[in-house]
């Protein structure tokens, strides 16, 4: 039987198994570190599979105990095996061609064996530089699918969460921690967003520190650089930082290992500071005590400080992206708001029309993306389509600032300046009247003074019914002057006003209205004159022509075509295009209806009471059977009583 010996050892990445018996050639010449002595192939067969290459090193007759066990243990990450010492008619292990390096004949001279060892050397430095640029290729493979995830991110607390889980798990450490460089009232310092650590359970809230030197994550973010720790309970005490022993102690935990690492933007500012605790040999062991981590921890190498030096500086652009993001985001925000209240301060009788508008339509497309059958079972918004649906919402009306005022705020039938025309036509008259009845009443008495007391008494009374018919005329046309349905013979009686003489004696008779006040006060519904409506209804075009003017994202890109089609109706009725069907994009056909409804429901107006939402349904409905708006759509806002998603009146959201 031959005696062996197996020496194990991991030498810059490289497994050496070198397998020893008595015949084996002399390698004593060797010498490496961290060699791990086994007596036996079934110790080696307990192996786990290696993640660094291998080379087996053996004459033919060590290498047929190598079994296929321990082959496919090593074989993985690289398996190369050189036979040495192979004599003449001796038996040869069957081993795949591709795992043999070469097969070397006994060598009995000192200079052959000088040429064994520089082989040897040479397949080692060979194998080396296969692994590190395996490692190489596999560090930049998963740097580049690390960054391609963080730049999908859209939310910035989940990009936080990912960059430190990121971090942590191509370092293999058990616990992170992440702050944020921002400036306060002209002051940078540091906020702490958040913490991950597997082996404990801690929960810390948001909060700000000074950026200074006295904490980690501060001397990083000022020194620019990394700031490595190998042990957290021996940092030299000349240093500023220092760490917080009380925190470990109060949860049975022990830091070893500490890597702080500053996020620089490409203006090699720093954005932030990545915190790194306790690398370990296995990322999967928890730290359960102070014992297990200091058998575990292990310190940061070379290869982890620039792992993280490279997923810092992408996470550094990957964060300011969406912070840039987040504050275009806030802007357009406060540029929407800001339209918003044009539009309200140019018709306050509308105050709250829009939110409203804008809640009830993104309720109504959230119900409709929950439904899993029937027609609009294929129908699904993202969130940035429910975005790009409250943002229509929002800016419907905007095209009103582009209608005249006096148009928008407009109370009754007539203008204030024309009440004040006919009030003081009114006036004139009466006086006029007063006027005339005293010029007669004069002449009677000077050219027939005896038939004075008889004839005066019929004068007065002929004046007294003129001024009543007048004042009667004027209530009339008052009464008319509010909106509301007219009666039937409303117009005749207008016309005959606009055409009655009040005083025929005078030159121009005196009238109190003009036809074309006539034809105003005849309006059979609503305030608004022919010409008006068509005014107000060029507010959709003008929101349309405004709102494409805005380089809206792709996610948003629709929009201006949503509020222009928000008053079209499916039965080509509608208005400015008179669209049919399918031709309206469906959100516009959703907001439709929220429009209607607020219209309904919303506080009393100058020319119309608000209805109840029992009411309101109840015209929708009328609507919805005359094929005016969606049926379905409609049926869905009333079964899912989208209508109770704002409070009426009140131009809140709930």
């Amino acid at each position: 039987m031959i005696s062996f010996t197996i020496i194990l050892l991991i030498c810059e990445g490289i497994m050496l198994i070198r397998l020893y018996t008595a015949s084996t050639v002399n390698l004593s010449g060797w010498r490496f570190r961290n060699d791990v002595e086994i007596r036996n192939f079934r110790e080696l067969q307990s192996l786990k599979t290696s993640e660094h290459p291998a080379i087996v090193i053996g004459s033919p007759e060590e290498l047929l105990g190598l079994s296929e066990d321990v082959i496919e243990k090593l074989r993985p990450s690289g398996l190369r095996i050189i036979i040495t010492d192979a004599r003449p008619g001796s038996p040869m292990p069957q081993f795949e061609k591709s795992l043999v390096q070469c097969i070397l004949p006994h060598l009995e001279k000192r200079e052959e064996q000088r040429l064994l060892y520089t082989f040897i050397n040479n397949s080692i430095d060979m194998l080396l530089m296969q692994e590190q640029s395996r490692l190489t290729q596999r560090d930049l493979e998963e740097l580049t699918w690390i960054g391609v995830l963080l730049s999908s991110m859209k939310d910035t607390d989940e990009l936080l969460e990912l960059i430190l889980t990121k971090a942590r798990e191509i370092t293999s450490c058990d616990a992170g921690s992440l702050y944020l460089v921002e400036e306060h009232n002209r002051q940078r310092r540091l906020r702490f967003k958040m913490l991950q650590n597997d082996s404990i359970p801690l929960q810390l809230k948001e909060f700000v520190m000074p950026l200074d030197e006295w904490s980690l994550a501060g001397y990083a973010a000022i020194t620019e650089k990394p700031l490595i720790i190998n042990d957290a309970y021996d940092i030299d005490e000349t240093a500023p930082y220092s760490h917080h022993r009380w925190i470990d102690k109060k949860n049975n935990y022990r830091t070893i290992t500490m890597l702080a690492v500053p996020l620089k933007n490409l203006k090699e500012e720093v954005v932030g500071v990545l915190q790194l605790i306790n690398r370990k040999r296995n990322f999967n062991v928890l730290l359960s005590d102070p014992l297990t981590a200091l058998v575990e921890v292990i310190p940061f190498d070379e290869r982890s400080i620039r792992m993280v030096n490279s997923l810092a500086s992408h996470a550094a652009v990957t964060l300011e992206k969406n912070m840039l993001y987040e504050s275009i985001q806030q802007l357009f925000e406060g540029f929407v708001q800001a339209s918003v209240t044009a539009i309200e301060s140019r018709d306050p009788t509308t105050s709250g029309h829009s939110l409203r508008v804008s809640e009830l339509t993104v309720k109504l497309a959230e119900a409709v993306d929950k439904v899993d059958s029937g027609e609009l079972a294929a129908m699904h918004f993202s969130e940035e389509d429910i975005r790009e649906i409250r943002y229509a919402g929002l800016l419907h009306d905007f095209g009103k600032v582009g209608v005249r005022e006096n148009i928008l705020v407009k109370e009754k039938k007539l203008y204030p300046e024309q009440e004040t025309t006919i009030r003081s036509r009114g006036d004139r008259i009466r006086s006029l009247l007063e006027l005339e009845k005293y010029k007669r009443i004069n002449r009677l008495l000077l050219e027939r003074p005896n038939e004075y007391e008889r004839e005066k008494d019929a004068i007065e009374t002929e004046f007294r019914n003129r001024i009543q018919a007048l004042e009667s005329d004027l209530e009339f046309i008052w009464q008319c002057n509010i909106p509301r349905i007219l009666e039937g013979d409303t117009p005749a009686r207008l016309k005959e006003i606009a055409e009655y003489e009040y005083l025929p004696e005078s030159p121009g008779g005196l009238r109190l209205i003009t036809q074309d006040e006539a034809d105003i006060l005849a309006i059979q519904r609503g305030n608004l004159s022919w010409e008006e409506v068509q005014q107000i209804r060029e507010h959709s075009t003008f929101s349309y022509i405004f709102l494409k003017e805005i380089p809206w994202t792709k996610e948003l890109r629709n929009v201006p075509e949503i509020a222009y089609s928000h008053h079209e109706f499916i039965d080509r009725t509608g208005y400015p295009r008179r669209l049919y069907k399918d031709e309206i994009p469906i959100q516009a056909r959703m907001m439709t209806i929220a429009d209607i409804y607020d219209a309904l429901t919303a506080t009393d107006r100058p020319y119309k009471k608000a209805a109840p939402p029992e009411v309101a349904l109840r015209i929708l409905n009328s609507m919805a059977d005359e094929g005016k708006i969606d049926r379905v759509l409609l049926d869905l806002f009333i079964e899912k009583k989208i209508y109770t998603a704002v409070q009426q009146n009140s131009g809140q959201a709930v």
